[in-house]
């Protein structure tokens, strides 16, 4: 890595760290408050209420944790930033001045005598005035020292009466366990992951909206909607939506891959046309990638998945037996064409959904997969034509291997 990707490294963590706690913020307000959050406005965040009060938060984040003590130019920078309120009528309105670091400070320091657990004001006064007055000091703080000690006691007092310190909190790396703990019961009983992946990119919309002044503020009640709403998507009733990136058009390689696939065969033997045959391959394989990923995050069970292929199985008998009623023996032309019928009739029903039923791909391509594993078929001679290719049926094949046996989700 580089210098300038060293260099760039502190203010991209310091961005999603400030949009991190934004997140964090809103979702630990009370039920109800109302507040509001903006960024980049008064401070890197802004809550206020329906009083007009506001708190405001300056953030520091540091990759490296170190310390934040009398004389750090985060601390110095911060104070530099508030004194520009003094003196004006908004200053009446801060109800708080928070200073949030990611770095710890010492027992004996400025910065310890305003956290909130051991509040003394006038030593921290004492201690950044003694600070202040060094000559030559850090030529980095130099402007802000100068602003602090030429304020009157009376203004330096006030100023620091309102401001706050959090040290020591979560950096960016820290996100995610602060994130379930925020949500606490929300949080879906399984596929926590990818719940939380969707919540996340909705929030770094609204972000980036913030930042460039689509939107005023945010309100708690926006952000508990949405919980709400993706909450909903994660019950015993429905499934989450699936991943965009397996939606993808199907490489040439891939169909190759699949040529030889019994399912593949099925198909042929009801002489489809090409393009129906890529499709089904395509719905095969995004459907049992999905299906790989839920079993995995815990959104789905394999004993869920298999009870539902056996309704899918005595659905296809039903109407397996009524297509063979339909067809006379000698009657070739009339075979392939009730199994296309069969097929189509098949792919388009509701009769047996998964949970919702929504994504027909999960349904087209599970159908494919039991036509893989030689569970059902379409054409009336399917069962020898495909002993004639791949020998006997394996007597405890449960559902299609062939996904896995080409590379899975490659």
């Amino acid at each position: 890595m580089g210098e300038t990707d060293r260099s760039a490294a502190g203010p991209a963590a310091g961005y999603h760290y400030q949009a991190q706690r934004a997140l964090l913020t809103l979702l630990n307000e009370p039920v109800g408050s109302g507040r509001e959050l903006a960024m980049e406005t008064l401070d890197d965040l802004a809550i206020s209420d329906h009083e007009s009060m506001v708190d405001l938060e300056q953030l520091k984040h540091s990759i490296r944790k170190s310390a934040l003590t009398d004389r750090s130019p985060a601390l110095w920078s911060a104070l530099e930033n508030w004194m520009d309120f003094l003196g004006t009528t908004r200053f009446a309105q801060i109800r708080q001045l928070v200073l949030v670091a990611t770095d710890d400070v010492p027992t004996d320091s400025a910065p310890a005598r305003l956290r909130e657990d051991r509040r003394k004001p006038q030593e921290a006064e004492a201690r950044l005035l003694a600070v202040a007055q060094e000559r030559p000091g850090n030529k980095d703080t130099k402007a802000a020292r100068e602003r602090f000690a030429a304020l009157s006691k009376r203004d330096r007092g006030t100023l620091l009466s309102k401001i706050i310190v959090r040290d020591g909190t979560a950096g960016v790396t820290e996100f995610r366990p602060q994130l379930e703990q925020a949500l606490g019961l929300a949080l879906p009983r399984a596929g926590v992951d990818e719940f939380l992946d969707q919540l996340v990119g909705w929030w770094e919309k609204r972000v980036v909206d913030l930042l460039v002044g689509r939107l005023k503020s945010v309100i708690y009640d926006e952000v508990a909607e949405e919980v709400g709403r993706l909450r909903d998507m994660y019950n015993d009733a429905a499934l989450p939506p699936p991943d965009p990136a397996l939606k993808g058009s199907l490489s040439d390689a891939l169909a190759a891959a699949y040529a030889k696939a019994p399912f593949v065969h099925q198909l042929q033997f009801l002489a489809l046309h090409d393009e129906r045959v890529r499709l089904a391959i395509r719905d095969y394989h995004r459907a049992y990638a999905q299906r790989s990923n839920w079993l995995q995050e815990g959104i789905l069970v394999t004993d869920e998945l298999l009870e539902w292929e056996q309704r899918l199985i005595e659905e296809w008998e039903r109407a397996w037996v009524r297509m063979l009623e339909s067809v006379n023996e000698d009657d070739d032309e009339g075979a392939v064409s009730a199994g296309r019928v069969l097929l189509s009739e098949l792919e388009d029903s509701t009769l047996n959904p998964l949970r919702s039923g929504r994504d027909r791909f999960l349904h087209i391509g599970t159908l494919h997969g039991l036509a893989d594993a030689r569970h059902v078929g379409w054409h009336r001679e399917f069962e020898a034509r495909l002993e004639a290719v791949f020998g006997p049926k394996r007597p405890l094949a449960r559902t299609s291997s062939t996904f896995e046996e080409i590379g899975g989700s490659a």
